[in-house]
């Protein structure tokens, strides 16, 4: 589909579900160099994470080529990482994996106030 749908890990609800305090962030796309290149519409990334550790629970993306960065988030759950953990990689300029950056960077600082 159109923009792709990608789902890995929990979302808040499941977490929230399984009794989880959970932290969230969100990336609306429209900034994203890579998706001005492409001229794709309306798109986002959403992350969450376990308010009280930081670590990633899931993600949740609408955004073109979102299937291709679903081994980088499920690697990180799979690992049990952080959002600083994984905020550490670099990510090239202009890719779309930039707004994961971007989300991450807004979750760490969700996460450092919880």
């Amino acid at each position: 589909c159109r923009p792709e749908i990608m789902t890995v890990g929990l979302t808040e609800a499941e977490a929230k579900e399984r009794g989880i305090e959970v932290s969230t962030a969100k990336s609306v796309m429209g900034a994203n160099s890579r998706t001005l290149i492409a001229g794709a519409e309306r798109s986002f990334m959403k992350l969450v994470a376990d308010a009280e550790t930081g670590v990633i629970l899931g993600a949740q993306f609408m955004c073109t080529n979102s299937t291709d960065m679903a081994g980088e988030l499920t690697t990180a759950i799979r690992a049990g990482m952080t959002a600083a953990d994984l905020l550490a990689a670099v990510r090239p300029h202009p890719t779309f994996e930039e707004a994961l950056s971007q989300a991450l960077e807004k979750l760490v600082c969700v996460c450092e106030r919880a």
